[in-house]
């Protein structure tokens, strides 16, 4: 049973609601509105709705970057969607990814520190495969093992954070509350 169906009327839509819950990471009114997309090109079977800063620099969707409220940290967000049949009129969550970077002095190069991650479909073995369906966090700053450790946020209430769209979604916004507050305001604004 696929989990996070949505039909492609409602998927037209998706980013718009992307916008404003990825504005919790950036300064209201000091930045401009994030840009939440397709992306043309077909993205692991499906399609793709990324975010980015102003013109998307490159055709790869996971090269796009923005700036969050915080001084030195840039993120990244996509969501992968695919076809649940062959008419296209329902489509399933195949991966909503959320990723932070610091900036590292004095190189200026990004360097990816933590992870949301929810896959809603994955079939790895339990007790893994629930960890990785609902968010989850991955600390990728970090020495082996930890990067590839998976923190589920909502492993009591699995079943009703993937039971819809909209309750994934809400688990997200959660979720991306937290890191706005408790991360990104550790770095300063």
């Amino acid at each position: 049973m696929l989990r996070v169906v949505l039909a492609a009327e409602k998927l037209t839509h998706r980013p718009n609601l992307l916008q404003k819950l990825l504005g919790r990471l950036r300064s209201a009114g000091k930045q401009p509105v994030l840009a939440v997309q397709f992306v043309k090109q077909k993205a692991d079977g499906g399609r793709a709705i990324a975010a980015h800063e102003g013109n998307a620099s490159t055709t790869d969707y996971r090269d796009w970057r923005f700036r969050t409220a915080a001084r030195d940290v840039w993120g990244q967000y996509f969501e992968i969607w695919k076809p649940l049949g062959s008419r296209q009129d329902e489509w399933y969550l195949h991966q909503a990814y959320l990723h932070l970077f610091r900036t590292e002095m004095p190189s200026h190069s990004l360097i990816e520190f933590l992870a949301l991650h929810s896959d809603p479909n994955d079939e790895t073995d339990e007790p893994v495969g629930s960890y990785k369906r609902g968010p989850h966090l991955h600390v990728t700053q970090s020495s082996e093992p930890l990067p590839h450790c998976h923190f589920p946020l909502n492993l009591g209430q699995l079943d009703q954070v993937l039971s819809s769209v909209d309750d994934l979604t809400l688990a997200l916004e959660s979720a991306i509350g937290v890191i706005a507050h408790d991360v990104l305001g550790r770095f300063g604004y």
